[in-house]
């Protein structure tokens, strides 16, 4: 569980960011 984690807080911040650039 806890690398699921860890993958979905990237996933999360990457789609900020690809937020955050629109």
């Amino acid at each position: 569980a806890r690398r699921l984690l860890k993958l979905a807080t990237s996933v999360m911040a990457t789609l900020q960011a690809e937020i955050a650039h629109r």
